[in-house]
């Protein structure tokens, strides 16, 4: 009689990669935790310099955005400030004055504003999107509007005057 294989609950596929996975969150957590507690207090500023609140441009304009950062934790950097109009993301920079330029904006009425995300300098090397885990803090700027206005078209109107009375 054949006699079948014992398998021991920690030998188990199923729980090694429970097991796996766990320590990976496990280990994620702490490190959060760690770096939370290493920023506590942290505050990211960020504002934008230009253009100004109630800035008028003509469509379909170009507009140069610039924004101050800061963070207030010693070594601490920013990585990125990044512009939105309305919720939609239009543009990024990633060093200072943090200037961007938003081409070809159509005529509207636009409310900005700037997001800067700073880390530690352990970890700036990486990419928040792509390690989900890593510590970052936020600030948010206050909005700005910015009138867009469309050319005035001008048309001439000129009567016939080679074959006409």
């Amino acid at each position: 009689m054949r006699r079948a294989a014992r398998t021991t609950l920690r030998e188990s596929p199923v729980v090694r990669a429970a097991l796996r996975v766990g320590a990976a969150v496990l280990l994620g957590w702490a490190l959060s935790a760690a770096a939370q507690s290493q920023g506590q207090g942290t505050v990211v500023s960020v504002s934008i310099s230009s253009p100004a609140s109630g800035a008028v441009v003509t469509a379909p304009g170009n507009v140069t955005l610039t924004a101050a950062a800061s963070v207030n934790h010693p070594n601490w950097m920013v990585l990125r400030v990044e512009y939105y109009a309305g919720s939609a993301l239009i543009g990024s920079a990633t060093s200072a004055p943090y200037a961007f330029t938003w081409s070809n904006v159509a005529a509207g009425s636009y409310r900005l504003s700037a997001k800067a995300i700073a880390t530690n300098p352990g970890q700036a090397r990486q990419d928040p999107a792509t390690h989900p885990n890593m510590p970052t803090w936020v600030g948010v700027s206050a909005p700005v509007t910015l009138q867009v206005k469309a050319v005035a078209q001008v048309y001439y109107i000129h009567p016939d005057h080679l074959g006409g009375v």
